[in-house]
């Protein structure tokens, strides 16, 4: 585009929405947000038409905005129904849990297969295996902080995951300064914790007790201090050994219904020829959806990555995922040039995309036959998930269904309001850059602001 057919765009749109620009440069001129980064867009849903734009393409972290992009493949490539299934088969010696992809297996799902190799007359198993094979290769992403990964939120991501591969830990003081501190899980779990090597350190002193990485894989290590007489800590830490930790509950549910196991395999290949004792299909890529959008699960989002990618990719790997990804957005008009994707959460620092680019996605949402399934599940303000409390008092908070993307210097806002006079408008309001954690409360209010003033167009 020459410098003239720019101006003169510019000038078209800013005559269309002067107040949202005058909004965004209010929010440029905000101390919180100086050396900061603003992209907006403001786009017809109904034929992707730009309104508005500011750095509209600039190259931004999507963080959890990517999640939308993760909806609509997973949509598109799966289907609203597809459910993963979670399989036990037997051969008489080896009984072997075998992963299909779902993100919400639970205990009560291994109770349930306990039960049906009980009900199997199976007294017995030689060796218990947990079979991973369904996705090979690397269970991270490129991108993802080092620091992350002993976190909740950033587990490994596995064929065969128990409880989002994640574990709550209640960290509580010892009785005297120099103790060490008190861990608890459930107890079903418990046998999975590696050690503990927090302490209880002097009253008033800063708490640091926390998940660690350790080297042994199936380690959840707590280390730091706890101060005398405060209060429980809760954490949520990655479990680094999926398999080793799904093994241990189902083990603890076989023995429980008087089903002894001789031996654990852990992560190996389940016997050819055998017979299947027990089947569960988890909820579906709509049903998942739902669950994921709202409180922005990381979990759910490269759980979908990596079985979007098992359509084109024997491993499903996450590169695989990515391909998936940007051909769909190519099929929306989007330029895949703009791009750079490496997971289906946004936790990677190698993810990138332009305003434009969401802006698009959110118009090809809107108009596409899956709409109401990501429509309905994104967060709204004053209820449930991200946005529940955003848009305190505003006027607008009604009318606004967004997903929020938030990491360190990254605060993201991407969605759908109703204006007063011109309808539905999706928008993107990426703010990024921001030196100060401190000032993130500054920067999520100037972003509602610029929302605010697309509302009233």
């Amino acid at each position: 585009m020459t410098l003239i057919a720019a101006a003169a765009l510019t000038a078209v749109l800013l005559a269309r929405a002067p107040s949202v620009d005058a909004a965004v440069q209010r929010t440029l001129s905000e101390p919180a947000l100086a050396g900061a980064h603003v992209g907006v867009a403001v786009v017809d849903p109904h034929d992707g038409a730009l309104l508005y734009g500011h750095d509209v393409d600039g190259e931004y972290l999507p963080a959890s905005t990517l999640k939308l992009l993760t909806s609509a493949t997973a949509l598109a490539v799966l289907g609203p129904d597809a459910r993963p299934r979670t399989q036990l088969v037997y051969d008489g010696e080896t009984l072997a849990l075998i992963g299909g992809g779902d993100p919400l297996l639970a205990e009560r799902d291994l109770d349930a297969a306990a039960s049906a190799v009980a009900a199997a007359g199976v007294t017995e198993v030689h060796r218990l295996a947990v079979d991973q094979s369904y996705y090979a290769g690397p269970v991270y992403p490129a991108g993802w902080s080092w620091d992350d990964l002993a976190a909740y939120f950033a587990p490994p991501v596995t064929a065969l995951s128990l409880e989002e591969n994640a574990l709550d830990v209640d960290i509580a003081p010892g009785s005297a300064v120099g103790d060490p501190a008190d861990v608890r899980v459930e107890e079903a779990y418990a046998g999975t914790l590696y050690a503990n090597a927090a302490a209880t350190g002097v009253a008033g002193s800063p708490a640091t007790a926390d998940c660690m990485l350790v080297q042994s894989a199936s380690a959840v290590r707590i280390a730091g201090s706890v101060p005398l007489g405060s209060a429980v800590i809760q954490q949520g830490c990655a479990v680094l050994d999926p398999s080793t930790f799904a093994a241990a509950v189902l083990t603890g549910s076989l023995k429980a219904r008087g089903v002894q196991v001789d031996a654990i395999a852990d992560a190996a290949a389940a016997p050819a020829g055998a017979r299947t004792l027990w089947a569960h299909d988890g909820a579906s890529v709509a049903e998942l959806i739902a669950k994921m959008l709202a409180p922005s699960d990381n979990f759910i989002a490269d759980e979908l990555c990596r079985w979007i990618a098992k359509r084109r990719d024997p491993t499903g790997s996450f590169v695989a995922c990515a391909r998936a990804q940007s051909a769909y957005a190519a099929s929306l008009g989007i330029d895949p040039h703009t791009l750079s994707l490496h997971d289906g959460s946004g936790l990677s620092r190698y993810d990138l995309l332009t305003p434009r680019d969401l802006g698009l996605l959110l118009a090809a949402i809107a108009r596409g036959p899956d709409a109401a399934v990501v429509r309905g599940a994104l967060p709204r303000p004053g209820r449930e998930g991200t946005l529940a409390h955003r848009f305190e008092h505003s006027p607008a908070a009604a009318r606004i269904a967004a997903k929020t993307g938030s990491m360190d210097h990254v605060d993201d806002l991407a969605g759908y309001v109703q204006t007063a006079d011109r309808g539905e408008l999706a928008f993107v309001v990426l703010v990024q850059g921001f030196a100060n954690e401190r000032d993130r409360m500054a920067v999520r209010l100037a972003a509602e602001r610029i929302v605010e003033a697309i509302a009233a167009l």
